[in-house]
């Protein structure tokens, strides 16, 4: 089974991080709050934040790896970003991640010079204004995920509708695979989950 390529982004679309210095009162369900992370960038030093996972994170990635190949692509440095995803229980389903050597550099993504084909690519991303405009119909926008926003009711289902709609991708793009991405992911909104 060929699988299709799936871009995640990390910050506000998988997970929340807070400074662990924030002044946030809120209640914080123990199952969402993963772990409190050390960073050290060797550029704006040591930095401790509090991961919080969005709700249905690890069934998601689960779930949709056995039909995608998943990519965590980030503008984060790499010590925070690898130490975030090392909270996940299955982060062996990533495929590669994509982050920042040094937080001075260009911020505009690009799956170019990682050899990814937008013909089977899709992003799933809180921005549209980090990318290059040439993956704007590769990709499919969520709503941000702010922690303590959802914290008292879990109101969060997004992963789960987004998961319904990749399967319906997946669906469309294999039984006509001449129709173009843009085409697919544009068509699979109109589609009941």
């Amino acid at each position: 089974m060929n699988k299709l390529n799936l871009v995640l982004d990390l910050d506000e679309t998988l997970i929340h991080a807070i400074p662990n210095n924030a002044q946030i009162h809120t209640y914080h369900p123990k199952e969402y709050f993963k772990q409190t992370i050390n960073i050290d960038d060797n550029v704006y030093g040591d930095a401790m934040y509090n991961i919080h996972f969005r709700p249905y994170l690890e069934e998601f990635i689960d779930n949709v790896s056995m039909i995608y190949n998943i990519y965590i692509y980030s503008n984060g440095v790499n010590s925070y970003v690898f130490n975030a995803l090392n909270l996940l229980r299955n982060k062996d389903k990533i495929t590669n991640v994509f982050s920042r050597k040094t937080p001075v550099c260009n911020t505009i993504k690009d799956l170019e010079k990682y050899g990814l084909e937008p013909s089977v690519t899709i992003i799933i991303d809180d921005r549209l204004d980090v990318w290059d405009r040439k993956y704007y119909d590769n990709i499919i926008i969520i709503p941000p995920f702010y922690y303590y926003q959802h914290s008292f009711m879990n109101t969060d289902s997004c992963l789960e509708y987004i998961e319904k709609r990749l399967f319906n991708i997946y669906k469309l793009f294999t039984s006509n695979p001449k129709i173009s991405m843009s085409n697919i992911i544009n068509y699979s909104s109109y589609l009941k989950m």
